[in-house]
């Protein structure tokens, strides 16, 4: 039942970027057929996690110009009551998404786990914060609530995030990609996060 649930997210995923990323498809194929694919149970700190997502926040709705992101790429980083928080790699250009996904990784230790697939890394806001090596999160740093969740998240394995971080995959309402790139680049460069 579980793995029927996650390739019907995977197949809607794929339509809905019209099987524009190869490295992606091609990644999705192999893990559903292997079914290194679960849902996170328990979101933990230092996952990395993939689901559908529509806000249900009025305030965030209403205002003029937003603009979410449909698939989050998330790497958390707190767990609320209301949802969890963490960096949306999708709103980055490819080039800086990579660049910040191994400053984090070089950067923090690397929980182990029994179990390869679920290591995660040991990495919250206050830290990431306060190094400018890592000020790229800013403008992708989110919160999600439970509500809003039109999927359950899947828990991507930690051998597969770098590719998972490589593939473009965000898919954005309200504005298109490198108007979102150029938004987030901005903020970097005046700093205004």
């Amino acid at each position: 039942m579980e793995q029927q649930e996650i390739r019907k997210i995977l197949e809607e995923t794929l339509s809905s970027l019209g099987g524009s990323d190869r490295t992606y498809t091609e990644l999705i194929k192999a893990l559903t057929k292997d079914k290194t694919l679960k849902f996170a149970s328990r979101p933990l700190p230092g996952q990395m996690l993939f689901f559908k997502y529509e806000p249900v926040d009025e305030g965030f709705l209403n205002k003029v110009n937003t603009y979410y992101d449909v698939f989050p790429l998330i790497l958390l980083t707190d767990v609320t009551r209301h949802g969890f928080e963490g960096i949306n790699l999708h709103y980055l250009d490819t080039e800086k998404r990579k660049f910040l996904f191994e400053s984090i990784t070089d950067s923090y230790p690397i929980l182990k786990s029994t179990d390869q697939i679920s290591n995660r890394v040991s990495v919250d806001y206050r830290s990431l914060k306060s190094r400018r090596r890592m000020r790229f999160f800013k403008p992708c740093y989110r919160k999600y609530r439970w509500e809003g969740m039109k999927r359950r998240p899947i828990l991507v394995p930690f051998p597969y995030w770098k590719p998972f971080v490589e593939a473009d995959t965000g898919f954005f309402i309200g504005k298109r990609k490198p108007s979102v790139y150029r938004d987030s680049n901005t903020k970097i460069a005046r700093g205004n996060l």
